[in-house]
């Protein structure tokens, strides 16, 4: 909670991070965490979000989404940062809703990214994650955007792809 320089916060997230994982299952990790995050000021509470995308698990992800739905600007920059980040493909749902719901542009780019981040984490098989990408496309505003979806689109090597595909 004293630390205050970026690198410095990195640094000890990922210590804490470390140290967590070697300490029961999942749910324990989480909640040691979360206990943790409660204890400290509201101005702290964000650098404790990319701790729980480490861990991963349910509770972490419901309250990483709770963080975005009710933070002011930087807990919600953080917020999706953790989710871009999450340990698995668990968090693309909460990504693809933030990218459908969204007005800011930076946020938009940023659960995009994290949502493909996530589509190619999936363990679903091709047809599944084209239809992901089929989703996150219909969100994608800039060139960039739709480019990045269509480079992962091009690992899915599947008929409906390919049909998706042609028309860009």
């Amino acid at each position: 909670n004293s630390v205050t320089s970026g690198d410095e916060i990195a640094a000890v997230q990922k210590a804490v991070a470390a140290g967590v994982k070697g300490s029961g299952n999942v749910a324990a990790q989480s909640d040691l965490i979360l206990k943790q995050m409660a204890g400290s000021p509201a101005a702290n509470q964000p650098n404790y979000l990319a701790v729980l995308a480490s861990i991963g698990g349910k509770s972490a992800l419901t309250s990483v989404e709770k963080a975005f739905n009710t933070g002011d600007a930087a807990t919600k920059s953080a917020a999706i940062n953790a989710l871009s980040n999450w340990s698995d493909a668990n968090a693309a749902t909460a990504l693809l809703k933030i990218a459908g719901k969204t007005t800011d542009a930076n946020e938009l780019n940023s659960a995009l990214t994290g949502y493909v981040a996530a589509i190619s984490k999936s363990t679903k098989t091709s047809v599944n994650k084209v239809i992901m990408l089929r989703d996150i496309m219909a969100l994608a505003k800039t060139d960039a955007q739709k480019e990045l979806i269509l480079k992962e689109l091009s690992k899915n090597k599947t008929f409906n792809a390919l049909l998706f595909a042609g028309k860009f």
